[in-house]
């Protein structure tokens, strides 16, 4: 497992955490098994199969882009 980065294709907002249009969002893979999402003005914690089903449904809002080292 590795780090994802995604980027935003429309704004979203979610539990009060914001992901600007147009901007690129890394999801860092922790030393415990799970995903740290940074946002805008904070952050998700997501275990490695839940990460997939929440982009499945921001499908819309956030794509899975290559990572960039």
């Amino acid at each position: 497992m590795g780090n994802k980065q995604f980027k935003a294709v429309q704004t979203l907002c979610s539990e009060g955490k914001v992901f600007k249009k147009g901007s690129v969002y890394e999801a860092v893979y922790t030393k415990n098994g799970y995903y740290k999402l940074y946002a805008e003005n904070g952050h998700f914690i997501f275990a490695p199969y839940l990460i997939d089903r929440v982009m499945d449904i921001w499908k819309n809002h956030l794509v899975e882009i290559p990572h960039s080292s």
